[in-house]
Parts: C-alpha cells; sequence; structure tokens
C-alpha cells in the first residue's frame, strides 16, 4: 500500500473515496485513521477508529475490533 512508502496523503485520499464508494467499510475508517495519526491528525484519526469499531462490532469483526481496540488505548 501507499502508506508503506510514505505517502499518508495520497493514501488517505484513497481511503477517502473508498468509505464515499462503501461507508460501512470499517478497515477503510481503520487504515485511514493511522495515516491519519502519522501525520499527526490525532482528533481525526481517533474519530476514524472509533467509526470504524462501530462499524466492526455491527458486522461480527472480532479480529478487527480487537486491533482497534488496542489502536485506541495505544495512542488515547
Amino acid at each position: 500500500p501507499k502508506t508503506c512508502l510514505g505517502q499518508y496523503e495520497s493514501a488517505i485520499m484513497d481511503f477517502d473515496t473508498a468509505i464515499r464508494l462503501d461507508p460501512d467499510h470499517a478497515n477503510a475508517y481503520f487504515i485511514r485513521g493511522g495515516g491519519k495519526m502519522v501525520l499527526g491528525e490525532t482528533r481525526e484519526a481517533k474519530q476514524d477508529w472509533k467509526t470504524a469499531l462501530k462499524l466492526a462490532t455491527q458486522l461480527g469483526n472480532v479480529k478487527l475490533k480487537k486491533q482497534i481496540k488496542s489502536a485506541l488505548r495505544q495512542f488515547g
């Protein structure tokens, strides 16, 4: 992914598009939040993670839910 190359802004724009196309895509919110965190956009990152957590819970995605909770604990 682009984030591996340090192109965080571009990756965030890609996830913006993914979320526009599928607003219930929990993983897209989670990954976009990670990019925002790296860029110092802490408040926005946490909001993305909270949205991802809500969606992952609704979808019953236990693995993703665990990852999100870990990120929130680490950076919360």
